[in-house]
């Protein structure tokens, strides 16, 4: 079975530079603005929304166009390989 991303290393990840490296780190980057924003009004509240739509609008595209169907192809996201 495979493990969450977020319990594995870069290194497992295929490197710094992979698909799933950077997605981990996204969802990291949102949980810090989402603290962030609560407790914020007015043109703070509006720059950390800003930050949120700069950040979820590529992570969004990047699982539905890379990640999703390499998996439904039964691959490892992180090598391209079989998992089977």
């Amino acid at each position: 079975m495979m493990r969450s991303i977020a319990e594995q290393k870069v290194h497992e990840l295929g490197g710094r530079l992979s698909v799933l490296t950077r997605q981990k780190k996204d969802h990291v980057t949102l949980d810090d603005l989402l603290e962030d924003l609560d407790g914020t009004t007015g043109a703070a509240q509006g720059r950390v929304l800003l930050q949120v739509c700069r950040l979820v609008f590529p992570h969004a595209f990047a699982e539905e166009t890379v990640l999703w169907p390499v998996m439904r192809r039964g691959e490892d996201p992180s090598t391209g390989r079989a998992d089977r």
